[in-house]
Parts: C-alpha cells; structure tokens; sequence
C-alpha cells in the first residue's frame, strides 16, 4: 500500500506535469502568467476520474476563484475611490461656487457706501466663474488663475495665435475710446496677452479715488482699455453681473460696463 507521503509527491508531480501540458495547448503566455480557466479546463479534460487529476483540477479551480474574488475587490474599492474623488470636485466646486457668490455680495455691499477700486478682484471671481461654467473640462484642468485667463482670452479676447483682436473687442475698444478710455489697438493687444500676470504686478492703485461709490477698474494705459475689454466680454458670457465704471489715467470715471457693452455715465 502506498504511503501518504509518496501519494503526494505523485500528486505534486501530476500537478506540475498537467501545468506543463496546460501550457503547451493553450500557447504561449501572457504577462508571465497561464489563464487559470485554460488550465482548468484541460485539467479536466486529463482528469478523466482519475483521483490524482482530481486534485490538480481542485487547485485549479480554488486558484481560478480567489483570483476572481480578488478582481472583484479591486473593481469594488475603485468604484469606490472614483465615488470619493466625484464627491470632492463637487465639494470644491460648491465652496468656489459660495466664494465667488460671497466676494460679488462683498464689493457690492462695499461699493454701496464707498468708491472700490477693484482691478485684479474683479477679474479673479469672474474668471472664476467663466471656469464653473465650464462643465465638460476635467475637475484638474485650468486650476490657475492665469490658466483660467489664457484659456479665455484664445476663446473670446484674441485669435488662437494671439495676433489678431476678436471683432467685438475691437469695437468695444472703439467705444471706450469714443467716451475717453484712449489706447492704441496693438497696444491693447499687447496688453492683452498676459493681462492677469500684469494687474498681479499692481499691488496698489495709485490715483486718487472718485467720490462717487461704486466698483471702478482702471489706471495706466493700456492696461484700463485691455482690463475694461475683458471684463465687458466676461459680462457678455454671463460670468460678472457687477456693474463697473472706469477710470482714465487720470483717476477719472469715463464710462461703466453693463451685461457687456459701455455706457456712457
């Protein structure tokens, strides 16, 4: 009678043996690795009733199944991690949707008693909310503010190549000129191009205030023409409803733009 030791040396020979002929019918391998299905079918096919084939098919199978438990874990704890990234971009943009609504209600509740100049603020929140806007974009792209500018201007402020103006803006230089904001168009071009990297630079306006209350935008030249363009053409996309007056070099208020076209005072 066969001992119990030696029963299963020749059970561990039969299992490397079917392994070895698993993978000479199923070809070669991929990753390194034999498909656990293809080795248990021939297995079976070997088996025949045989105790010893038995067994190897058994290994097999239990192989085959925590493989797939495996698999079925992984898929569940991805599901879950992209269920928790959704869940933090919808957060973020609810907390940048209650910033940009709080800033908007801030300069209007301050422009209500006293003159704003509000240059780079302006700018920021509707930028802000020209990226909101933006639905289709994934939740990592145009995460910078000049990136969100950059992305704005090639779409509505300049050609793709940033040589020409874009009609509209043309005219709404037309249009501040005509009421006093006074630039030469490659000049506001120009300016145009980086306009959020150069009102970063201004860290305090330096005319003195109007009288009057209200959110004002301006200074130096072109930088007041190509701020004033930008921000009608954000108005006109519906992502600023503040009514803004500007300010020529001088520190006087010219014109104001509302829902996206200059209006004389």
């Amino acid at each position: 009678m066969m001992s119990p030791k030696t029963y299963l040396l020749i059970c561990s020979i039969l299992l490397i043996t079917i392994f070895s002929s698993a993978v000479q019918h199923v070809g070669p391998v991929t990753a390194g690795r034999v498909s656990y299905v293809e080795c248990l079918t021939k297995a079976r096919q070997f088996s025949k009733g045989d105790k010893a084939y038995q067994l190897a098919g058994d290994f097999l199978e239990a192989e085959l199944d925590r493989e797939r438990t495996t698999t079925t874990l992984l898929n569940t704890l991805v599901g879950e991690m992209n269920n928790t990234l959704q869940a933090k971009d919808k957060l973020l943009d609810e907390i940048q949707n209650s910033r940009n609504k709080l800033e908007s209600e801030f300069l209007f509740s301050l422009a209500l008693g006293q003159p704003v100049v509000a240059n780079r603020m302006t700018l920021e929140g509707a930028l802000r909310a020209y990226r909101m806007s933006l639905t289709t974009l994934p939740p990592e792209s145009l995460k910078t503010t000049t990136e969100q500018y950059g992305d704005f201007r090639d779409k509505f402020l300049l050609d793709a190549s940033n040589t020409y103006m874009r009609r509209d803006c043309i005219k709404l230089n037309l249009d501040l000129s005509a009421l006093g904001i006074v630039a030469a168009l490659p000049d506001v071009k120009n300016e145009l191009k980086d306009l959020f990297r150069t009102l970063s630079g201004h860290v305090h306006y330096r005319n003195p205030l109007p009288t009057i209350p209200g959110i004002y935008i301006g200074g130096d030249q072109p930088t007041t023409s190509a701020l004033a363009i930008c921000m009608a053409r954000l108005q006109g996309e519906h992502h600023c409803d503040l009514e803004l007056y500007v300010l020529d070099a001088h520190g006087d208020p010219k014109c104001k733009l509302v829902g996206g076209k200059v209006h004389t005072l």
